[in-house]
């Protein structure tokens, strides 16, 4: 097709509103984190722009919000990316003590908004966030390399997940690399997290500068509540593997004192 277009001055500049998915082609390599385990594998990204918002140019706030009246063709490619499924009483955990501190939505999520707004599009998507930013610790990399997923949205099949993905096509590496030290990099990201003196959020945390959301729901709150919970739930386990250990080592020693004993008697 051909667009026309003519020049003139006005007073809102505008911000495109696109749809982000994330199609997940197989699992390759396994990590564990504590009592979870997280993946890393083929997946094919498709990125659709379907509207676009008109902002003030005086104060940036938002005139409205546009839709196009067709669907733009989706810009897609395949790459390498990883995940992990957090529990669901980690979800319920997070829906009871955070849902009061998320950023009010936009007019557009408003409308579709969920009881699980702040644990998706809030926690997860900024704990995404920090894992973007805070990756070059742990691995070589730097953070224009990954993406996360934007926008979640009712009906996504990964809007529960933690997930990353490698923004060059067919991927270098990095995500199987992040994937072996993912344990590490959710310790750093709670650390960071509740060390940043911000109230609801800002860009030495959880803001990231190119998401496709324009960092809005984020959800500073629910994303210490869900890291606190994972590293808790790993802290759990490693603690019950101690127990487990011990207490076979002490049937085994039992069970050697009393096969010298009979021996003994015998």
């Amino acid at each position: 097709g051909v667009a026309t277009v003519r020049r003139e001055d006005v007073n809102f500049f505008t911000e495109p509103r696109d749809h982000l998915r994330v199609f997940i082609m197989g699992r390759c390599d396994r990590a564990d984190v504590g009592s979870l385990s997280a993946w890393s594998g083929p997946m094919r990204v498709t990125k659709a722009v379907y509207g676009f918002r008109k902002k003030s140019t005086v104060n940036g706030k938002l005139i409205e919000m546009c839709e196009l009246e067709s669907e733009m063709p989706p810009f897609e490619y395949e790459t390498r990316g990883l995940w992990l499924d957090p529990p669901a009483w980690v979800h319920r955990d997070t829906e009871d003590d955070s849902a009061p501190h998320a950023q009010p939505p936009t007019p557009s999520a408003a409308s579709s908004k969920s009881p699980s707004f702040s644990y998706t599009r809030g926690g997860l998507h900024a704990i995404e966030h920090l894992l973007v930013n805070l990756a070059p610790l742990v691995v070589t990399c730097d953070p224009a390399d990954l993406g996360c997923q934007c926008t979640r949205r009712p009906g996504d099949t990964h809007a529960y997940r933690l997930l990353l993905f490698e923004k060059r096509e067919g991927g270098v590496g990095v995500a199987e690399a992040i994937l072996r030290q993912l344990r590490r990099l959710l310790s750093i990201a709670l650390t960071h997290v509740r060390a940043c003196g911000c109230a609801d959020g800002c860009p030495r945390c959880i803001a990231m500068p190119n998401c496709g959301e324009y960092n809005e729901g984020l959800d500073k709150a629910a994303a210490a509540t869900i890291l606190q919970r994972l590293i808790a739930s790993e802290k759990a386990e490693t603690s019950n593997d101690l127990h487990e250990k011990n207490a076979a080592a002490t049937c085994t020693k039992a069970e050697t004192q009393c096969e010298e004993l009979r021996v003994k008697r015998e």
